[in-house]
């Protein structure tokens, strides 16, 4: 989501928030398919003991930007400094 402030006729903000996973649902990993063979079974056979891409999935992630347009004899400049902030 995003909204442009304009400052004066040739200078405009730019405010960004974006958002992954924003309900924090887990996705989960594939469940262990190996049965085993006689006489060592498998304990974790059918269990889903990770979640999705091997425990890298991004749970919940927010990202803000700012970006700072203006323009100077005809061309276009740009500032746009970003941070990813993550919560604990």
């Amino acid at each position: 989501m995003f909204k442009h402030f304009p400052i004066t006729g040739t200078r405009i903000l730019e405010v960004r928030i974006e958002a992954v996973n924003i309900f924090n649902n887990v996705n989960l990993g594939f469940p262990d398919s190996e049965v085993g063979v006689p006489g060592t079974p498998n304990t974790n056979a059918g269990r889903i003991t990770s979640t999705a891409f091997d425990n890298g999935d991004p749970q919940r992630n927010f990202q803000f930007g700012l970006r700072f347009t203006w323009h100077i004899g005809g061309a276009r400049h740009a500032a746009a400094p970003t941070r990813d902030v993550r919560p604990s």
